[in-house]
């Protein structure tokens, strides 16, 4: 048996890379390619969602970063992102300006943003030199269409923040000059005339739709002529808007019918948007047409069994030799997913269970049900912190008590884990990301995990089954299916000082 000093050795070298996809740096590495993944990458998806800590960003990093010279040489793929995958998210800058703007004028910013980011960052990007050699006419027509739609070109720096300024300049100083309809015709199939800005059009902003049939018709015959097809990503837009408000509705209804403007397979802008936010955009009575050709489209929310999640544990810690030596883990067969191999080095890793008993959850089973919120959901992110946590408490108890564990980490460091879990949740997903909901869910604070009708309407008030509405959508309720009762998930209790138990005794039920 290895003594407790070289234990800790090896405790103190791992690194299960970070829980936040912008700062990972074993994300393709420890890659797990799931069926979200490869849909992505063989074009049947345009629209990715998930809930927060799901893996958006990481695939859209997997996409962007690792990918990217893949796909250009494999399948003539070119690969735009438009927006920075780690720092603050590029419109939070101008998130004032933002709120000055209707529907029809975001539509406007997605759609000059977007073309002018083509413009700057893949028709006058060295990157794609070589391909775009064979293209020089069809480039200079798409350039000279883009200048006569009154979209400017940028002269020297060509940053995501100096783009957006760029859109929002043009969708409020100029008035575009629009061809009239035809009789029946689709409105998005209207061309921009040549506009000429004038003194009055400074001071008013745009009331009619930047069209862009001529835009994107050039731009088709310049892909064509130089053999290529075109990605845009998007992605952290659950960042820039306030949460559950019309602003955010606003801005994101605009961009997803500014994607029905690129309408062609060469042509793919993939959005990364949380599912939450994605279910609030489209389902407030208000309509939506085109939804039916946007959901055709969508990947299947993202979603981690316990046996995807086993793979991620296992990847992460057998990236370091000393770990894989401990449990005899052999990267080949780990990287097949060989099920029996996976098996002995997860029980190598852990105990076999938390907590101790005949009717007791396996060690992955815990660790699935403890970080599952009330819709069901589980993330890397929460596995990958409280595994963290859990390492750390791990060290301190061998150097405190110099206890020598059969597995890698013990119970009551993984059980410790949680509680460092739990509180961060409390502190970056319940009171930061709900600020409008916090003032409800801080009167759980110190009660029990099960209410009833009867409990909740003595914390909430007469309205209080509004308001149970909005705490079961964000997962810190969950509506048990065989009772009319609800319980606050394990993963927020003891972040908010919850004890098991039914909060109703001595209410009717």
């Amino acid at each position: 048996m290895i003594s407790p000093a070289e234990i800790i050795k090896i405790l103190e070298k791992i690194d299960l890379g970070a829980g936040v996809a912008e700062n990972d740096i074993m994300l393709y590495e420890a890659r797990v390619e799931t069926p979200v993944f490869n849909g992505l990458f063989r074009d049947r998806y345009d629209l990715v969602s998930g809930p927060k800590g799901s893996g958006k960003t990481a695939l859209y990093r997997l996409v962007s970063e690792f990918l990217k010279p893949v796909m250009l040489k494999t399948s003539n793929t070119a690969i735009l992102t438009g927006v920075e995958a780690s720092g603050d998210p590029v419109f939070l800058a101008f998130r004032k300006n933002f709120e000055g703007l209707n529907e029809l004028e975001f539509e406007n910013f997605w759609r000059v943003y977007i073309v002018a980011l083509i413009n700057e960052h893949f028709v006058k990007n060295s990157e794609f030199s070589e391909q775009l050699a064979k293209a020089r006419v069809e480039a200079k027509d798409f350039q000279d269409r883009c200048r006569r739609a009154c979209i400017p070109e940028l002269t020297d720096s060509r940053s995501f923040r100096e783009i957006a300024q760029l859109a929002l300049k043009t969708i409020k100083l100029n008035i575009l000059s629009i061809s009239n309809s035809p009789s029946g015709e689709s409105i998005s199939a209207l061309t921009i005339e040549p506009c000429q800005p004038n003194e009055k059009s400074k001071n008013e902003s745009t009331s009619s739709p930047i069209f862009l049939h001529d835009i994107h018709s050039s731009l088709l015959r310049l892909l064509k002529a130089a053999n290529l097809r075109l990605w845009i990503l998007l992605d952290r837009l659950d960042e820039v808007f306030p949460r559950r408000t019309k602003l955010e509705r606003t801005a994101l209804r605009a961009l997803l019918r500014t994607t029905r403007n690129f309408p062609s397979q060469d042509i793919r802008i993939k959005l990364f948007i949380r599912d939450d936010i994605f279910e609030n955009v489209l389902l407030k009575g208000e309509g939506f047409t085109a939804l039916s050709h946007i959901e055709s489209r969508r990947a299947p929310s993202l979603r981690w069994s316990a046996e995807d999640l086993k793979i991620l544990i296992i990847k992460r810690f057998c990236q370091d030799p000393r770990v894989r030596q401990f449990c005899g883990g052999n990267k080949q067969l780990i990287s097949e997913n060989d099920a029996p191999h996976l098996k002995r080095v997860f029980d190598r890793l852990f105990p076999k269970q938390v907590v101790r008993g005949k009717n007791q959850s396996t060690t992955l089973d815990w660790l699935y049900h403890h970080c599952e919120d009330g819709r069901g959901v589980v993330t890397p992110r929460d596995i990958i912190d409280l595994l963290a946590a859990a390492i750390t408490k791990q060290i301190e108890h061998i150097r405190k008590d110099g206890i020598n564990e059969e597995s890698l980490l013990g119970s009551q460091a993984l059980k410790e884990g949680l509680r460092e879990l739990s509180s961060k949740k409390r502190r970056t997903y319940l009171e930061a990301e709900f600020p409008e909901f916090w003032p409800h869910m801080s009167k759980f604070e110190h009660t029990k995990a099960e209410h009833n009708a009867h409990s909740l309407e003595s914390l909430l008030g007469s309205k209080w089954n509004i308001i149970v509405d909005d705490l079961v959508a964000i997962g810190f309720l969950q509506k048990r299916p065989r009772s009319s009762s609800y319980i606050i998930p394990f993963v927020f209790r003891f972040g908010m000082g919850i004890k098991q138990g039914k909060a109703f005794n001595g209410f009717h039920k």
